[in-house]
Formats: structure tokens, sequence, C-alpha cells
């Protein structure tokens, strides 16, 4: 139990080299989704069958958008956050809406939910953002273009930008901006 929640994991091997996808969740929906570099055991994701069907259709987005599917939609994912903040809530549902392939900066998230000068406290709400890709942090970068920061590690951060990049077939290198 987590925080009095009956909670359950399931992993998931990604297809991002040596990096394993594990997906917790309650019945009310995903908790948190979190990247390892752990060995992984097995070649396969568990069966769900015995899952809520959120989760079925979770695993079917997670392994599209790995396989670089630019049109996956997670927003029909319930997600379980009841612990977050108001203001951690405004920032992750402001950029859910950043489009695939595009980034933004701390600064302009914090113009998107209304206070300009809250950057660094938009960058300490995505530094908590439980549900990594489905509220999709690594499309934040900072004002002058750089990495910045990312809970999963900056290598995840540019390998997950690269996935989203033009055409596939180059490293990120910035641009593309969601104002």
């Amino acid at each position: 139990m987590l925080l009095g929640r009956d909670l359950t994991t399931l992993t998931h091997i990604s297809h991002l080299p040596a990096h394993r996808l594990t997906i917790a969740y309650t019945d009310a929906g995903v908790v948190s989704i979190e990247f390892s570099d752990m060995p992984l055991a097995s070649e396969s994701m568990p069966s769900t069958s015995d899952s809520p069907q959120f989760l079925a259709v979770l695993r079917q987005k997670m392994n599209a958008y790995l396989h670089g599917q630019s049109q996956v939609d997670f927003t029909t994912i319930p997600l379980a956050l009841s612990d977050a903040s108001q203001f951690q809530l405004r920032v992750w549902q402001a950029v859910k809406r950043i489009p695939y392939g595009q980034v933004c900066s701390y600064q302009d998230v914090a113009r998107k939910i209304g206070n300009k000068h809250a950057a660094r406290a938009v960058g300490r709400a995505l530094a908590t953002n439980p549900v990594l890709i489905v509220i999709p942090c690594h499309r934040v970068l900072t004002s002058g273009g750089n990495l910045g920061g990312y809970r999963a590690g900056t290598e995840l951060k540019k390998k997950l930008l690269t996935l989203e990049a033009p055409n596939h077939n180059h490293s990120y290198s910035g641009g593309n901006s969601y104002v």
C-alpha cells in the first residue's frame, strides 16, 4: 500500500535500449510511470487480463509511442494524482497540451498557467511529475534551449526528444518551440 492505496505495479520492457518501464496503478488510474536502467528479467510485458481496462489501453499507446508513432493520445488514460498540489496539477495540465515533436521553455509553461514569474516553480513541479511520457515533461527546456533537468535523467530526456524529432533520423538539437 502507498499512502493508503492498493498499489499494483506492472513492468514493461521499453523499446529504448537498456530501459525498463514500470507502471504503478490503482483501480482509479495510473499513479506513476518510471524508467529504470536495471537489468531486464524478461522480454515481454505481463498479461493485463486481470487489470483495469485502462491499463491495456495504456500498454497499446505506450508501445505505439515507443515505436515512434506521433499520433498517440494519452489524454484518455485516467491518472490518480491525488497527492499533487493545485499548482502541480495546473503545470501538468499545461504540459500535457504540448504537441508531440514540439518543445517549450519553463518560462512558456509559467505564462500558460498565468504566472510569468513562476519558471523555477514550474521546473520544481515537473521534477515531481510521477507519470513520465503521459505528462510529457521531457518536452520542456530551458529558455536558452538546453535540456534542463529530467527526473529519469537527461540522457533519457534526449532519447525521448530524438524519438519525437521530425523524420526520426537525427538526434535532438533544439528547435520546434511550442508557445
